[in-house]
């Protein structure tokens, strides 16, 4: 709930105090109000809700919350691609989870018929930007829409580029993943126009650490499949990104435009 140890998050944070004052204010309960700012997923939405309505019906006892949103065990199943748009415009179709640099957490993940997967995502080191460079135009088993293969997330490990201290590294981690299940992870990474080798490497730990990469430059038609990815007993898929061996551009950029997630037994 908040940023920085201190102040209330930008998202969650202050949209549990909103709902708050309405009901201290106004006698009417947030529960079940359809608003949500931009950046509150619906089932976050619903928790910031009712922490605050249990806050200021009995202020001075801790809530418990474990009866909302998922179970504790994931035991769900999906039943087609768990599909993820990685850049700053939200992908108008809805099939492709939007992932953009405004939330820290995403709660509220669905395969592509529309079904909750109970799975989470969070940015644990974030991108140091985004850009819409990729290709407008590609090739592989992923069937992305333009707008999903042309924007991207990027860091970069060395020398020094738009006034942003250089990362080895960057960090997303897949949360509440269903430990009796196998996923098959598929990562897209491009930067068009490069006259250099921009090669992405990615670095799983679940159960064991899994690892692939792909060739990033002028990129149209490679993708890194990692496959049988068993997550930890919690349910936890942590994903790294760093540049590749094979990556020669100064100052080591890597990318990841999109990714795709199948589950089976």
């Amino acid at each position: 709930m908040c940023r920085d140890g201190y102040h209330l998050d930008l998202k969650f944070g202050r949209y549990t105090a909103a709902c708050t004052w309405l009901e201290v204010l106004t006698g009417i309960s947030p529960v079940g109000l359809s608003y949500r700012p931009e950046g509150v997923d619906v089932a976050a939405a619903h928790a910031c809700q009712v922490a605050a309505h249990a806050a200021v019906q009995n202020p001075y006892e801790v809530t418990v919350l474990n009866m909302e949103g998922f179970n504790t065990r994931n035991d769900i199943r999906p039943t087609a691609l768990i599909k993820f748009n990685f850049g700053e415009k939200k992908e108008a179709d809805p099939n492709w989870n939007s992932i953009t640099p405004q939330m820290r957490t995403f709660t509220w993940i669905t395969d592509a018929n529309g079904n909750a997967t109970g799975i989470t995502l969070t940015s644990t080191n974030a991108f140091l930007g985004t850009n819409t460079n990729g290709p407008s135009y590609t090739t592989t088993n992923m069937l992305m829409p333009s707008s999903v293969s042309q924007s991207c997330m990027w860091g970069y490990a060395a020398d020094s580029f738009g006034g942003q201290k250089p990362k080895s590294s960057c960090t997303l981690t897949l949360g509440h993943m269903n430990p009796d299940l196998k996923y098959d992870l598929t990562f897209f990474s491009s930067r068009q126009n490069c006259q250099d080798w921009r090669e992405t490497a990615f670095t799983l730990q679940g159960d064991k650490v899994y690892t692939g990469g792909v060739e990033a430059a002028n990129n149209i038609t490679h993708t890194a499949i990692i496959k049988d990815v068993k997550p930890t007993a919690d349910g936890r898929i942590i994903i790294n990104v760093a540049p590749g061996n094979r990556n020669n551009n100064k100052n080591k950029f890597y990318y990841l435009n999109a990714m795709t997630i199948k589950a089976h037994k």
